[in-house]
């Protein structure tokens, strides 16, 4: 096999094993029992260990080296397959890991707080959401931006509710 016809199968199989990670995921938000986040967090981070290890595997580097495209569609799978390599390799394992039992946990805490009304405690979930997004997709504008407002619109939210609850209470020195 050529190195092109090499790691053109490697990513198959790494794209077949991401599938997977996107079906626990799709499980996780449509059939998930309530209470069982933290396992599921568990299991995204196990997966992500693995895909992780996958997209950065130094023979990729090797393929992407020896690699000769036969036609413009290999060509730009070769671009795009090269790109995906440096920005992962980029990124420790570990937080890899982390990111994805933290986002798995926070989706588990936001749908529950969202299914008992808890608005406040929903939008603290998104945010940590939207905060690990921004940070590990490099902060495209938009996302940052939608992440400032939610933070701005939060902080209001519980003011506006420490207001309403008269909290603190007040106190007078004298007794």
């Amino acid at each position: 096999m050529t190195a092109y016809a090499d790691l053109m199968a490697f990513q198959r199989e790494t794209e077949a094993l991401s599938a997977i990670a996107g079906r626990l995921g799709w499980d996780q938000e449509t059939m998930m029992p309530p209470g069982a986040a933290a396992q599921r967090g568990e299991e995204m981070a196990a997966i992500e260990g693995v895909l992780h290890a996958r997209r950065t595997d130094p023979h990729i580097g090797d393929w992407l080296a020896a690699a000769v495209a036969p036609d413009d569609v290999a060509r730009a799978n070769l671009r795009m397959i090269a790109r995906r390599f440096a920005r992962n390799r980029k990124v420790p394992a570990r937080l890899a890991a982390e990111i994805a039992r933290v986002t798995s946990v926070a989706q588990g805490e936001w749908a529950a707080a969202r299914a008992a009304g808890h608005a406040m405690l929903a939008l603290v979930g998104l945010q940590i959401v939207i905060g690990i997004v921004t940070a590990l997709t490099q902060a495209p504008v938009q996302i940052a931006i939608l992440h400032q407002f939610g933070a701005v619109i939060l902080w209001v939210l519980v003011l506006r509710l420490r207001f309403l609850a008269r909290y603190p209470r007040a106190q007078s020195l004298r007794g």
